[in-house]
């Protein structure tokens, strides 16, 4: 009789994901709150056919080592991948199962709605149940300059949509300038130069060794004080110690923030206290038990389907 694939669950997950595993897979989990201990998670890994972690758990050598020839499946229930090391996976013929993405227009929409909350006169609540409409005036942009780190298809779109929207002025920084930013107008000018002149700040750059902790005590100096900060970018690229600072002390007006990534950032207990700061609600919108549930469904047939197929 063949013997049922191993899985290694890294962190606590929908009841529905592990009972679609558990049809044809023997499913160990990690039974605590926090991540998973690295020397724990490099003897757990040992001899299983299949790894299910998150993105705090870094799969890399080691950890693929100590798994052995018998894994040929890491599922993440994280967006992005930078915890998993791809190129040692593809290597050694390991397949990668990901979960449903956020679609880029929830993200555009939910970017927006968050700038309505962060620019409102009306004081605000921290998570927004359902998406504001994007299409509202009440918000006056006249006159306002919109400043875009990262010009790709995110950073497009919002620049778009606020173009329509009133901002009188856009300007983009990328890692080279981007032909279809002409289409709207935006500019490509230097980093010093959008941080001085934006009154909205977008953050819309891809997570990478450039645009960690790209937003710090000496880049929020370089702001605004009227300025307000909204990160598109999943995490990554501010020190939140250092945010936390900046908007107490008024060094800039207000933030929103995109931590679906690092849902468990530290500071984000006193930046929960701050009346100007605010956070994605992809907790309402995207994390709802019931979508949690399906999308853990979705990974955990995905999972099956890749042993089965290896």
């Amino acid at each position: 009789m063949k013997q049922r694939p191993k899985v290694y669950i890294t962190h606590h997950i929908p009841q529905k994901g592990v009972d679609t595993l558990l049809k044809a897979c023997n499913v160990a989990i990690w039974d605590g709150n926090q991540a998973v201990p690295r020397g724990e998670l490099v003897k757990m890994v040992k001899g299983v056919d299949a790894i299910w972690c998150r993105a705090e758990d870094e799969i890399d050598r080691q950890i693929l080592d100590s798994a052995g020839p018998s894994l040929k499946v890491v599922g993440t229930i994280s967006e992005d991948l930078s915890h998993i090391d791809i190129n040692e996976c593809n290597s050694r013929g390991i397949k990668i199962a990901t979960p449903p993405k956020v679609s880029m227009e929830t993200v555009v929409d939910l970017t927006i709605a968050i700038l309505l909350q962060a620019t409102s006169s009306v004081s605000p609540t921290k998570h927004i149940a359902e998406v504001t409409d994007a299409n509202s005036n009440h918000v006056v942009f006249q006159g306002k300059t919109l400043g875009i780190v990262g010009f790709g298809n995110v950073g497009h779109a919002v620049a778009k949509r606020l173009s329509h929207m009133g901002v009188s002025r856009i300007l983009y920084h990328d890692i080279s300038e981007i032909p279809t930013a002409g289409e709207i107008s935006a500019e490509y000018c230097p980093f010093e130069k959008l941080l001085k002149d934006s009154d909205i700040l977008c953050l819309s750059c891809k997570p990478n060794t450039q645009s960690q902790n790209l937003f710090n005590k000496e880049t929020f100096k370089n702001m605004k004080n009227s300025a307000i900060l909204i990160d598109a970018s999943r995490g990554h690229t501010i020190n939140y110690t250092d945010l936390y600072e900046a908007l107490r002390k008024g060094d800039i007006r207000a933030a929103g923030l995109d931590v679906r990534e690092e849902g468990h950032i530290s500071f984000k207990a006193p930046l929960e206290g701050l009346s100007n700061c605010h956070f994605f609600p992809y907790q309402e919108v995207n994390h709802t038990w019931d979508n949690r549930s399906r999308n853990s469904g979705v990974l955990a047939h995905d999972i099956l389907t890749l042993l089965t197929s290896a």
